[in-house]
């Protein structure tokens, strides 16, 4: 009688009973780092770099303009820019030559600068009979495909002539094309067709957008479990909890520079330095100095001659942050020293325009220009660089003396030209001004750039870089690109970020330091140009630069400010007032906010001298814009991770929110499984990982991520299994299948079928978390399970009646993981034969046991009463497979999966099956044991070679198209090189009972004395003729 399944209830386990013998019957987040830290870290991709070289020249008008220069300073070559087409916002490496501007344009442009140098099986079973009708399944249970589907794999084909076929005796009547052709075909189990979809939701696709227009607050949608689970799309994306960037309003700086009494005092505010000390400069020339306590430390400029200078409308801040330069409405430039506001450090004055007409002339500023942009160069305080609203821009070196009375400065002009008072003159030249203007900052490690004094300046035309140390040299010149429309919004801006040391966990920590790089925009087109020091035999010459334009993006609308936030890290403010936030060397956009309720404070600074630009009616002309965009560049900054925003009414700072705090703001928000999806994308790809402060090492990445992560895990179950709610159930499954997807992306499966299995199990949810669990083991994500586990995933199915699933699984898992006895019982009591073979097979390494099972139904179907078709008998299904399993074993695979046997492995299966099915005699299985399976009733009535005239009578068809596949592999070789490993006493195909080696022509010659000794009908001797026809010509020499 067969053991019942006992169930245990209060565990929800299962207790089986003990495995039978064969013989006699047949049972069986951490904190956002701040610039400071992002400088100190760089990847390899941002200074992987191609180079392409092109040249550029001037007009012999040039000569004119640069009269105070010295010819040595004239450089004739320039490396060009290399550009690919960008489209659609989209950055690419630029690798081919950049179109180069019209002459005309070039060479009439007034700022002509210096003279230069990138299936479930839903399947489900049919209702299981009850125990007392039959302890085993029926075939449609059984989930099974028909084991002789057409051959996939390439072999030798025969039509033999159609054969009419009787059956006598109990044996399967064949179909047509078994008939026909029968061995024109290779045995296939479920696994080797071709495998249906599995039932796993696919998981989602994160940030990965076509456009380049892309944030995951406007496309959080994505992330959000709640709009996966909407039948429609809605017509608004969910906007994402966190805040892109965390503003703070400095109230009390604002309460004393913007309020009534403030403007009265000070003047409005008009422009914004950051340092060690925020300075603002006013309409009333004064400039405010506040620490980061909000407090009024300096007042500059009062009771002085700057109060008379009109509007400050330029500050900088020197590297020690002792110094205050600023530029004024009408020219003047002061510095100040903060210690010591009650005086000018330096004075430098405009010309006056009666000086500028004459003949010869010092260097300077006209007077009743505003100076627009205004830097220190390196540590000086008494090297300074400037530009004004006319196109002109100098270099100022102050002698050193006692005080501002006894100090010279010297000024060199480095570009634009001076105002004629010819109007006709005038009329004819092309209006021109400096956009955007920075000399480059020190860094935290010594560049040899240090002491050139590099300055960039950006016109409606050029990009020119220049050096002022010793002399006023151009470095590098290019022209607007092609990619900028004609006739679109004029804007231009610029930022340097200098060269930094790189972390020693960065991937690119072997070269040490990062490369000084320049972003520059002109309208909507950007581009990231890399500066490289070039190395120099002769110590004594100043190094030379190498340029390399690395990447390039296009935005949907023209960009007016763009500052550095982090090494790798870009904000950039568009016309509409909206600030993306871009990672280098991608320049993908990762974050988008709107800043048009900050009321920015802007400027129209350029439209006035740019209106021939605008007005000209020559529409042909590429360089006409449609308007000017007012000037942002005064009122964005950015200073250690922290970035500034002057706006008309306040001062406002803000921060990069980090990965924490985004996991953290969903997690507040409610949505669990939105965090989740969110952290498993942070570990497994980063998600924008420089941008949300994460490390740019992956084991770094993943071991920071991996804790929050699995702390999320765990509080989103007990929280969601403590709600009762309408929408629970669903929560659950969705919460689930993250918890899966985070689990497995991290290899933390002990995690998973540990903690968070005892969660499901305490909650009694384990149908959950066992379907769950079916798509991973389909797709091979998992191989092993816990015994545990197992057990309720056995549980499951039965209770489900979906045995052909189970088996499914079984077949997909290690079997090592299983409790062998209770399974092997399993697969008997629900004809689960697939999962048996495999189990004894990879489990145990017994290869002939499930064959005696198999054989075992054999018997019973033909001492069957009844004269109707065997195919319709509930035994059958898995009494056939008998011959797709010896097919794939004696080839050398593992059934019914497919996959190849070790050497050893294989070579004693075959030795095994051979020995047995050829065994003249009842064997004893085990070797050296007393169980026997008998074909007959009456053991003396056993014939000679009962199991081979078994499996012949049973099927001689399937069987002569098994041994066509396996007379196919070399075990049956008669050469003697083919042996088996050492540790098989038997040697190729021969058993040490036998005595004798198991060969094509041996089994030839066992299989037709068989023939002639017993009555097979003689369409079974038939297939053995045929059989043997096809082989001869196939092994010549060895039949």
């Amino acid at each position: 009688m067969l053991p019942r399944i006992g169930y245990r209830g209060s565990n929800g386990g299962f207790h089986w009973g003990p495995m039978s013998s064969i013989s006699g019957g047949l049972d069986e987040g951490g904190n956002n780092e701040d610039v400071e830290a992002d400088e100190t870290t760089r990847t390899a991709e941002a200074r992987a770099v191609g180079r392409g070289d092109s040249s550029s020249e001037d007009s012999d008008d040039d000569e004119e303009h640069y009269e105070s220069l010295p010819e040595d300073s004239i450089v004739g070559d320039s490396e060009a820019l290399r550009d690919e087409a960008t489209v659609n916002g989209e950055s690419e490496d630029l690798n081919t030559e950049l179109d180069k501007q019209d002459d005309s344009e070039i060479l009439d442009a007034a700022d002509d600068p210096i003279d230069e140098s990138r299936m479930g099986v839903e399947a489900d079973g049919e209702p299981i009979g009850s125990q007392g009708q039959s302890p085993f399944l029926s075939a449609a249970d059984s989930g099974s495909i028909p084991d002789d589907l057409p051959s996939v794999q390439g072999s030798r084909m025969s039509s033999p002539a159609p054969l009419s076929v009787r059956a006598t005796r109990r044996t399967p009547q064949m179909t047509t094309s078994g008939a026909l052709q029968p061995f024109e075909k290779r045995f296939e189990s479920r696994f080797s067709a071709s495998p249906s979809p599995s039932p796993r939701a696919g998981s989602p696709a994160f940030l990965t957008p076509h456009s380049r227009q892309f944030s995951i607050s406007s496309q959080f949608s994505q992330l959000s479990s709640q709009a996966s689970s909407q039948g429609e799309a809605s017509s608004e994306a969910p906007i994402a909890p966190w805040e892109v960037i965390r503003w703070t309003k400095l109230r009390k700086l604002s309460g004393q520079a913007f309020s009534e009494s403030g403007k009265r005092n000070f003047g409005r505010p008009t422009t914004l330095a950051v340092s060690a000390l925020i300075a603002v400069g006013t309409s009333k020339g004064l400039v405010l100095g506040f620490d980061y306590h909000q407090t009024l430390k300096v007042i500059i400029g009062q009771g002085t001659k700057a109060t008379e200078c009109g509007s400050v409308t330029a500050l900088a801040i020197a590297a020690d942050y002792s110094t205050i330069a600023a530029g004024h409405a009408n020219g003047q430039i002061f510095t100040w020293d903060i210690s010591k506001p009650a005086r000018p450090f330096l004075q430098i004055p405009p010309l006056e325009k009666s000086v500028v007409q004459q003949s010869q002339h010092p260097d300077g500023h006209v007077s009743g220009q505003a100076i627009l942009h205004i830097g220190f160069l390196g540590t000086r305080h008494t090297a300074l660089v400037s530009a004004d609203a006319a196109g002109m821009a100098f270099s100022h070196l102050a002698t050193r003396g006692l005080g501002p009375v006894t100090r010279t400065v010297k000024t060199t002009r480095l570009l634009g030209r001076y105002p004629t008072f010819d109007a006709r003159v005038e009329r004819s030249r092309k209006s021109s001004s400096v956009l955007a203007f920075s000399p480059l900052p020190l860094g935290n490690v010594e560049q040899a750039t240090d002491g050139m004094g590099l300055t960039a300046l950006l016109t409606p035309y050029l990009l020119v870089i220049v050096s002022t140390t010793p002399i006023a040299q151009t470095q590098h010149k290019s022209p607007r690109p092609k990619e900028v429309m004609p006739h679109s919004t004029l804007s231009g801006c610029l930022a340097w970020f200098p060269a930094v040391k790189l972390k020693s966990s960065n991937a690119t920590a072997e070269k040490g330091n990062s490369d000084t790089k320049l972003v520059y925009c002109w309208s909507n087109v950007l581009t990231v140009l890399d500066v490289k020091v070039a190395e120099n035999d002769d110590s004594n010459k100043p190094p030379s630069l190498e340029f390399h334009a690395r990447s390039r993006w296009r935005a949907d609308e023209a960009i007016v400010a763009v500052q550095w936030l982090g090494r790798s890290v870009l904000g950039v403010i568009t016309v509409s007032q909206r600030l993306l936030i871009l990672e280098d060397p991608s320049l993908q956009v990762t974050d988008s906010l709107d800043l048009i309720q900050r009321h920015v404070y802007h400027q129209d600074l350029f439209s006035h001298q740019l209106q021939s630009v605008v007005d000209r009616l020559d529409s042909d002309d590429p360089s006409l814009h449609g308007v000017v965009a007012d000037a942002f560049y005064m009122s964005f900054k950015a200073y250690k991770g922290r970035t500034f925003l002057l706006g008309f009414n306040d001062l406002i700072v803000g921060v990069l929110s980090n990965w924490a705090d985004r996991l953290m703001a969903l997690m507040e928000n409610g949505d669990h499984i939105g965090a989740i999806r969110l952290g498993s994308e942070y570990y497994a790809r980063g998600g924008n990982k420089v941008t949300v402060g994460l490390p740019e090492n992956d084991d770094a990445r993943h071991e920071v991520v991996r804790e929050r992560l699995l702390e999320m895990i765990t509080a989103s179950l007990n929280y969601s299994f403590s709600q009762q709610d309408d929408e629970r159930d669903t929560r659950i499954r969705e919460l689930a299948d993250v918890c899966f997807d985070a689990c497995i992306n991290m290899h933390e499966t002990d995690y998973l079928f540990g903690s968070v299995f005892e969660i499901f199990e305490e909650a009694e949810e384990e149908a959950v978390f066992v379907l769950t669990l079916e798509p991973y083991v389909l797709d091979g994500d998992v191989s092993r399970l816990p015994p545990e586990v197992v057990k309720s995933v056995v549980a499951h199915f039965i209770s489900e009646n979906q045995a052909a699933r189970l088996e499914d699984l079984l077949c997909r898992l290690d079997p090592l993981s299983f409790d062998l006895d209770e399974i092997t019982m399993l697969c008997r009591q629900h004809s689960l034969y697939d999962a048996l073979i495999y189990v004894w097979g990879q489990g145990i390494g017994d290869f002939v046991t499930p064959l005696i099972d198999m054989m075992s139904l054999i018997k019973i179907l033909q001492a069957g009463d009844d004269d109707g078709d065997l195919s319709d008998n509930p035994f059958f299904e898995s009494a056939i497979k008998v011959y797709p399993y010896l097919a794939y074993a004696l080839t050398g695979r593992l059934y019914p999966r497919g996959d190849l046997l070790a050497d050893d492995d294989a070579s004693k299966a075959k030795a095994d099956l051979y020995g047995y099915v050829f065994a003249g005699t009842p064997t004893a299985w085990p070797p050296g044991g007393q169980r026997y399976l008998h074909t007959v009733d009456d053991p003396a009535e056993e014939p000679a070679f009962p199991y081979l005239v078994m499996l012949l009578e049973f099927d001689a068809a399937k069987f002569m198209t098994m041994l066509n596949e396996a007379f196919e592999d070399p075990f049956l070789n008669e050469a003697d090189e083919d042996t088996v490993p050492g540790n098989i006493s038997e040697t190729n195909g021969m058993a040490g009972n036998m005595g004798y080696k198991m060969t094509r022509q041996h089994i030839i010659s066992i299989m037709l004395d068989v023939m002639k000794q017993h009555e097979f009908d003689p369409d079974q001797v038939i297939y053995l003729d045929m059989f043997i026809a096809r082989s001869m010509p196939k092994y010549p020499g060895q039949i």
